[in-house]
C-alpha cells in the first residue's frame, strides 16, 4: 500500500512523518485505487498510539549514545597519549575520562530502555495480529498465509532488539566497573592496563551501536 508523501499520516497531534509512526500504532486506512494488486491511499490515520518510542527517537537516542562512545574513546586515545608523552598532544585527565564515561552510561541507560519498550511492543503486536484471526478455518488459514512475511520480519526485529539491548546492559555493567577503576574527580593517576580496558570497553560499545550515521 502507498501512502501519497504530500498528505502524510494523520494522528491526534496533527500529521505525521513516517519516522514518528511507533511499533504497536494501530491505523486505519481510506484507499483509493488498486492496481496490479497494489492499493493507494489518500488517508493512512493512526487510531491508536504504540506504547513505546517512535523509530525517530530510537535512532536518536542510538545516534546520541553513539556520539558520547565516541567522544569517551576519543578522551582515552588523549590520556593515553599525554602517560606515552606524545609530543603535542592534548591533555587529558582522569577526571575528564569519568567524565566522558559517566555521560556514555547515561545515554546508554537511555537506550538500554527504549530497546527493552520496542521490543516487547513487538511482542506484543505479534500476539495480537495472532489474537484476531478470523475464526472460521478456511479465513484464518488465508490470513495466516498473508500474514507470514510481516509475522516473521517482526519476530526478526524483536530478536534482534532483544540481542542488542542485552548486549548493552552486559557493556553498561562493565563500564560501572571502569568507572570504578579510572577512580574519582581527584584521582591522579590511573591504574596499569585501565585505559587498555577502557578503550576496548568503548570500542565494543561502538560495535554494538553501529559506527555509522
Amino acid at each position: 500500500m502507498r501512502v501519497p508523501q504530500a498528505r502524510g499520516i494523520r494522528a491526534s497531534t496533527g500529521v505525521l512523518k513516517p519516522g514518528g509512526l511507533r511499533i504497536g500504532d494501530r491505523v486505519r486506512a481510506a484507499l483509493g485505487r488498486v492496481r496490479d494488486g497494489r492499493a493507494s491511499t489518500a488517508v493512512l490515520r493512526v487510531t491508536a498510539r504504540g506504547g513505546t518510542a517512535s523509530f525517530d527517537r530510537l535512532d536518536a537516542s542510538r545516534s546520541r549514545a553513539r556520539s558520547q562512545a565516541q567522544a569517551a574513546a576519543d578522551a582515552v586515545a588523549r590520556l593515553d597519549a599525554t602517560a606515552s608523552g606524545v609530543v603535542g598532544a592534548p591533555a587529558e585527565t582522569p577526571a575528564q575520562l569519568r567524565r566522558f564515561l559517566l555521560d556514555l552510561r547515561y545515554d546508554l541507560n537511555v537506550l538500554v530502555a527504549d530497546l527493552r519498550a520496542s521490543g516487547q511492543q513487538t511482542a506484543d503486536a505479534v500476539a495480537r495480529i495472532e489474537r484476531e484471526r478470523p475464526a472460521d478455518a478456511r479465513r484464518r488459514a488465508a490470513v495466516e498465509r498473508r500474514q507470514r512475511p510481516l509475522l516473521d520480519a517482526l519476530r526478526r526485529s524483536q530478536g534482534d532488539l532483544d540481542r542488542t539491548r542485552t548486549a548493552l546492559e552486559d557493556a553498561v555493567t562493565r563500564l560501572d566497573e571502569a568507572i570504578l577503576d579510572v577512580g574519582g574527580v581527584s584521582a591522579p593517576s590511573l591504574p596499569v592496563g585501565t585505559v587498555g580496558t577502557v578503550s576496548d570497553l568503548v570500542q565494543g560499545i561502538l560495535a554494538i551501536i553501529g559506527l555509522d550515521g
